[in-house]
């Protein structure tokens, strides 16, 4: 983009735009698409009588409209949406590409709303998949200290069913481990340290079920984390562990599998992921805009700082949308144009960064 060279206040003027509220949003893409305008509040324009149109018998009905003006409430939705498709396509290992070309029809958000939902719950539904195979996959190597039992002559099944013990297998960081022996001389429950692994040390223990509440006040006191065996691992500690890595391969493949089809969604959808990516980006910056806007439930008035050369001007706007009315003026209060050349030049000089 060609350097922007700083503003006088000759080179300044206002314009008023009116529109169709249903053409709002097209009308601000294709203003913004002119890099030429700094968009001011309408509705403190309108407030302060500031607001100049041509009053004529035509324009009776945006004049009178002018009196139920309100300004535009932000729509949520759009940046909700947008996080959505950046926050499930980073997840899916796709980065979507913005660009103008895709920006070319009608971007409002009500017109692309179902679309995007769709592409969000396709996008979803595979990033589900692949979670609940993530999250067996890390809940089966959490079993992995099976090993350390495979000494013991003993039926997990068995252990962990009898009428009148409970029993407990889980964790503890090395620092607690004296506190839970010293914990333990204190009542009747048989502890077994059955080995450790990456700075966890593993334990089985056994107790009364009468002293269930004080074995869950003294675990908790040292932050003992119990493990909860699924039913089909318990039962020898040896063909356990086996059935475990069996188990944790079969997910594996299936996660591959299931990357697999997703990397061919994306191919498949990319353009489409990518334009809804772009339109929304779009809708964001233009719903930003609106908060600077003023608007009737027919009609949307618009002001904007414009260059003040007369061959840079917005009559296309006419001939592309119905009941637009342009009228410029020239802001007497130059002090106020003085404090705003800077900060104009400044926005102007990045103001298409963001695409």
């Amino acid at each position: 983009m060609e350097k922007v060279k700083k503003l006088t206040d000759k080179d300044l003027k206002i314009m008023n735009l009116v529109c169709k509220r249903d053409d709002l949003d097209n009308v601000l893409k294709d203003l913004i698409f002119s890099e030429k305008c700094q968009f001011i509040n309408s509705y403190t324009e309108i407030d302060n009588k500031d607001f100049a149109i041509e009053i004529t018998e035509e324009n009776a009905d945006e004049i009178l409209n002018m009196v139920d003006v309100e300004p535009i409430k932000q729509n949520k939705k759009i940046s909700e949406y947008l996080e959505e498709i950046k926050k499930l396509s980073k997840k899916l290992n796709y980065s979507p590409q913005e660009s103008k070309s895709y920006l070319k029809g009608d971007i409002r958000f009500d017109s692309i709303k179902e679309s995007v939902e769709e592409v969000i719950e396709k996008l979803q539904q595979y990033n589900d998949e692949i979670e609940i195979l993530e999250k067996k996959v890390k809940q089966l190597k959490s079993l992995r200290f099976m090993k350390t039992l495979k000494g013991y002559n003993i039926n997990l099944m068995k252990v962990m069913d009898m009428n009148h013990f409970s029993t407990k297998i889980g964790y503890l960081t090395k620092e607690k481990r004296e506190q839970i022996s010293r914990n333990y001389k204190n009542i009747s429950a048989i502890v077994f340290h059955v080995g450790g692994q990456e700075e966890k040390e593993y334990y089985l223990i056994i107790s009364a079920k009468s002293r269930d509440v004080e074995m869950s006040r003294i675990l908790k006191s040292t932050n003992f984390k119990e493990i909860i065996i699924p039913q089909r691992y318990l039962g020898i500690p040896e063909e356990a562990e086996k059935l475990i890595k069996q188990d944790i391969e079969n997910y594996k493949s299936m996660m591959n599998d299931m990357k697999d089809t997703v990397d061919e969604f994306i191919k498949r959808n990319r353009e489409l992921i990518d334009e809804k990516y772009s339109i929304l980006i779009m809708s964001k910056k233009i719903d930003e805009i609106k908060e600077n806007i003023g608007a009737s439930e027919t009609y949307a008035y618009i002001s904007a700082f414009v260059s003040n050369n007369k061959n840079e001007n917005f009559d296309y706007l006419n001939e592309k949308y119905d009941n637009v009315l342009i009228k410029y003026k020239i802001n007497e209060k130059n002090s106020f144009l003085q404090r705003t050349n800077q900060y104009l030049h400044d926005k102007w000089s990045s103001f298409f960064s963001w695409i």
